[in-house]
């Protein structure tokens, strides 16, 4: 007596691989988000994490709502030169930094 027959077995066998796939996939996840400089916002009006300027990379500084890659640029080169920022008033001191773009990007960052 036969069990199954050869088109049920090539069933079967599809069936199976695909729930080992699945298997792999979920115990394998392919992407792993990069580690960022960020810390953690305790601020009620913010879900966002907060950057840590001293420490952030190009891009880290880039996600920062109203910097792109030429003040991110300009806030690296300024810490080269100057050190840390310890305030946000010495971000002003960044070429294309002003008061209205202060008030815009410092709730998305920390001084550390």
């Amino acid at each position: 007596m036969r069990w199954l027959t050869d088109s049920e077995r090539k069933m079967l066998l599809v069936l199976v691989a695909l729930l080992l796939g699945g298997a792999l996939i979920k115990t394998f996840p392919f992407y792993h988000p990069p580690a960022m400089n960020v810390v953690s916002s305790t601020d009620a009006t913010t879900s966002l994490s907060k950057v840590a300027i001293n420490q952030a990379s190009l891009d880290e500084l880039i996600s920062i709502p109203g910097i792109g890659p030429v003040l991110a640029q300009r806030i690296i080169h300024y810490r080269e030169e100057k050190g840390i920022i310890k305030t946000s008033e010495e971000l002003l001191d960044v070429k294309g930094i002003g008061p209205a773009s202060l008030e815009k990007i410092t709730k998305y960052i920390v001084f550390r």
